[in-house]
């Protein structure tokens, strides 16, 4: 979010404030099987 860069490994997660940009980008060989869910 903004120039922050967070790398995550497998199990972990981050809350995404509703309304705030974001992007994510896989830089692994290994397929990525949600990036996205729903609010809890």
């Amino acid at each position: 979010m903004g120039d922050e860069a967070i790398i995550l490994k497998a199990g972990d997660g981050i809350l995404v404030p509703e309304g705030v940009l974001h992007s994510a980008e896989v830089v692994g060989v290994e397929a990525v099987i949600s990036v996205d869910t729903p609010k809890m």
